[in-house]
């Protein structure tokens, strides 16, 4: 009887694994899922909380997402630290800091993810957490209530390895994340990511947890076009790109370039554009370098136009202009739209010259 009674419990559980989705799949669904509406807007509470050592403190940072396909988006968010506004439309991106009291203007990006890359508030070269999951399963089922609605969710954990960021001289241990992801749409509704942080001159491990919880979801809703403009406040100054904390324009003037953009190239002059679509300012330019591409042909022009998985050149907003000199060379790196005449500039400057752009 014993034995009948394991073999049923044992059957039970298996169909009840059955049931369950694949957790990775269910994790790659997720971050596609919000990709097929043409627009949506997304608010959410993300909450840090630090202690050990000399560090205890709460943060609390109201957030909304607002994304107007193809190029339109504005992203907000609100702490005791003060605010960070992100306002792309379509051809330039402004970020703004509220406790400096500083934005920049700069190249329109493709995507919120890029936008927050981009706006230099991350530490640079953070590494893709991926390589350090050591396994991912469903744990369970709940029911997470955004704006009084019930959505029906997998809860998948997520286990890592020990996390390490080389350039700031950082690791986390005993990393375990939780994320919610909705039954109907797959979309990730909340998350929680904890584990036990060492950083250079403080003793102790600090303990550290962020969740993320979504309060609100308007998918595929109208939004006006004024959403998306920028305007500064008038205590604002702007200043110029790669100046505020964190921004750092690569390092790479001076260097080889990547053997994929340089091989073959030696004793010519390469203008390596890189672009994405939709995007109106990346249009702009491609017509004006098909131009100039048939114009200095015999002057040792070469134009290429890659995929924009290029981490060498820490890209992150589009268009991105490379030019590599006659010895293999990085000479120029621009970020935006330049139009003709300063392509030709660019151009000028490594020998490469003819009429000038009316």
């Amino acid at each position: 009887m014993r034995l009948i009674c394991w073999l049923v419990l044992a059957a039970l559980a298996m169909a009840q694994d059955a049931k369950q989705p694949d957790p990775r799949a269910l994790i790659q669904q997720s971050a596609e899922a919000i990709k097929q509406y043409k627009s949506y807007r997304l608010e959410s509470t993300v909450a840090i909380d630090m202690h050990g050592g000399p560090i205890n403190d709460t943060l609390e940072m109201p957030s909304s997402i607002s994304v107007r396909r193809p190029d339109k988006m504005r992203i907000e968010s609100t702490s005791k630290a003060g605010q960070v506004v992100i306002v792309a439309d379509g051809r330039h991106t402004w970020f703004y800091i509220s406790n400096v009291k500083k934005y920049v203007k700069r190249a329109a990006v493709a995507s919120p993810e890029a936008a927050v890359i981009s706006s230099g508030l991350l530490p640079k070269n953070l590494p893709d957490l991926n390589q350090f999951v050591n396994s991912q399963k469903v744990v369970g089922e709940d029911t997470i209530v955004v704006d009084g609605v019930n959505m029906p969710c997998w809860v998948i954990q997520t286990i890592y390895g020990k996390i390490t960021l080389p350039e700031q001289d950082v690791s986390i241990s005993e990393a375990v994340q939780l994320t919610w992801v909705d039954k109907d749409k797959k979309l990730t509704l909340q998350s929680s990511f904890g584990g036990k942080i060492r950083v250079p001159g403080v003793d102790e491990t600090i303990e550290m947890t962020q969740s993320t919880r979504t309060t609100k979801v308007a998918l595929n809703p109208a939004l006006a076009d004024s959403l998306f403009e920028f305007t500064p406040p008038e205590d604002a100054k702007e200043t110029e790109d790669w100046t505020l904390p964190g921004l750092t324009k690569p390092d790479v003037i001076g260097k080889p370039a990547p053997a994929a953009l340089a091989t073959n190239q030696k004793g010519k002059v390469v203008l390596v554009y890189f672009a994405t679509s939709p995007c109106i300012p990346c249009e702009a330019d491609l017509a004006a370098i098909e131009k100039l591409k048939a114009e200095f042909r015999d002057q040792g022009l070469v134009v290429l136009t890659p995929s924009t998985d290029f981490p060498e050149l820490y890209l992150s907003a589009w268009p991105t202009l490379v030019l590599i000199d006659r010895d293999g060379r990085i000479a120029s790196y621009e970020v935006g739209e330049r139009g003709e005449a300063a392509l030709r500039e660019d151009l000028k400057k490594l020998g490469i010259a003819g009429s000038v752009a009316k």
